[in-house]
């Protein structure tokens, strides 16, 4: 019996550590990025949200699942301006087949790169194909590279990952990652301006454009860095 509590007093103390080592974190992250944060308790899960460059942003920790199964997620959401029709964005996977039965399908853009990897819920319409312009395809194809999981619309983009986040700069840098996506998707117009040379297959003057973008930007947009690093590899 006293050995039975000795565990449970283990296993108390090795949760009120961990509670701690998450507050501070997430304390840390907020003094960084300038969002509101609530701790929560020892029976209640934390929050973060505010408007960082422009896009609004929460974080949350939520339960999935249930019985044996359950387990607690970090989960970011962040929101910009709506600029297109509802759809939602999904990474193309072994289920997409069956989405044609109830409203799924491929993307259809002329770009063999997004289409085959990402499904679109929502109707097909001119303004949807306007939507998709080069940039928001380069940082739709680069959410899902790091988030295989998660949706994006043209108002928001949630991201869900496999644990209560602890780490400070892992939660940066998905945070900064999101918050740029987010910038990115709801004002693609410079970084559409750069590519355009891409129409005419000018590879070098687009990364040449897109470099002078992200070296006049006064607030670097990681995104948009990613694009430029890897039409680099592209060029050779």
């Amino acid at each position: 019996m006293g050995f039975f509590i000795f565990l449970i007093i283990i296993g108390i103390a090795l949760s009120a550590i961990q509670k701690q080592r998450q507050s501070s974190s997430w304390q840390s992250v907020a003094r960084h990025t300038g969002l509101a944060v609530n701790s929560g308790s020892f029976f209640s899960a934390p929050t973060m949200s505010g408007t960082v460059r422009g896009v609004q942003v929460r974080a949350e920790v939520i339960t999935r699942g249930a019985g044996e199964s359950q387990h607690r997620v970090t989960r970011y959401t962040v929101m910009y301006p709506r600029s297109s029709p509802s759809i939602t964005f999904r990474r193309q996977s072994v289920l997409s087949f069956f989405r044609e039965f109830v409203g799924g399908r491929e993307a259809v853009t002329g770009d063999p790169r997004f289409d085959d990897s990402v499904v679109v819920d929502g109707p097909d319409s001119h303004a949807l194909r306007e939507y998709l312009t080069p940039a928001r395809r380069a940082a739709i194809l680069a959410i899902f590279s790091a988030w295989p999981r998660a949706e994006v619309t043209p108002s928001s983009i949630v991201v869900e990952t496999r644990r209560i986040e602890r780490n400070h700069d892992r939660m940066m840098a998905t945070l900064n990652r999101l918050i740029d996506s987010g910038r990115l998707l709801a004002a693609p117009q410079r970084v559409d301006e750069a590519l355009a040379p891409l129409d005419d297959g000018d590879m070098a003057t687009a990364v040449q454009a897109l470099h002078e973008v992200n070296e006049a930007d006064e607030e670097p947009n990681v995104v948009t860095q990613l694009i430029e690093a890897e039409s680099l590899v592209a060029l050779g």
